[in-house]
């Protein structure tokens, strides 16, 4: 009998291969739900105890396994680290898509994603502590390709940004690359300071965030950026 009869006999002609998981395993349902597990408790202990000082040893006691099963998953402390970063940079790069889909102005596309993206540090704010933090605690290959997620991530938002100042006819004196270090110097703040029990909720922050990043990197008044219309005092003033 042939290799391709026994593979039409057995069934598996056409049947999808199984995900691998991070670390080379068959990936299943289960196995899925136990990393997800694995890492929000990683993420916990680390917000508690820095990455630094957590160990592996810490995040088997708080799921109440041993140590061994965790490596079933997971590669090392570093392996949970760069998961903890390759989910984040999706999800990011996910709120760039919802924004480009928008059937809104440019500005008001600028200012909706710099709601969103707010909102997301906001309510993710122990793993976007971890993700400002701890990003020199990658090596390798692991930093490499986090760092070049992170630039296709830059470019999408640098996008957005000139977007958002030719719509309006904004001839920045800056480069427009400061422009964008200053929004993501701005966003990557929150972790420093916003805290879960304060008085103000994180749809005001993301709201007040997302309106002085879209004045600020465009220059402009709240009457200026209004439905995306062209600033035409600015233009005449520079003519």
């Amino acid at each position: 009998m042939s290799k391709e009869k026994a593979k039409k006999k057995s069934g598996r002609i056409g049947r999808p291969r199984a995900k691998k998981g991070p670390n080379g395993k068959r990936e299943t349902p289960q196995r899925q739900r136990r990393r997800e597990e694995i890492y929000e408790v990683a993420i916990a202990v680390f917000t508690r105890k820095g990455y630094a000082s957590a160990s592996m040893q810490d995040i088997a006691d708080e799921i109440g396994v041993l140590k061994g099963s965790l490596y079933y998953y997971l590669d090392s402390k570093e392996d949970l680290l760069e998961g903890i970063f390759t989910q984040s940079d999706k999800e990011f790069l996910a709120l760039i898509e919802e924004s480009l889909a928008l059937d809104v102005s440019e500005v008001e596309r600028l200012r909706s994603f710099a709601r969103s993206w707010c909102l997301w540090y906001l309510n993710n704010i122990e793993r976007a502590r971890i993700y400002v933090n701890d990003w020199d605690q990658l090596t390798g290959k692991r930093r490499k390709k986090v760092a070049l997620m992170r630039r296709e991530y830059g470019a999408q938002v640098q996008g957005i940004i000139d977007r958002a100042a030719a719509e309006i006819g904004f001839e920045s004196e800056v480069d427009s690359h400061w422009a964008r270090l200053f929004v993501f110097s701005a966003i990557n703040g929150l972790p420093m300071w916003y805290r879960r029990n304060g008085a103000t909720s994180p749809e005001e922050i993301s709201a007040a965030y997302a309106e002085l990043i879209t004045r600020t990197v465009l220059c402009s008044s709240s009457d200026e950026l209004a439905d995306g219309k062209s600033n035409t005092r600015r233009r005449a003033k520079r003519g």
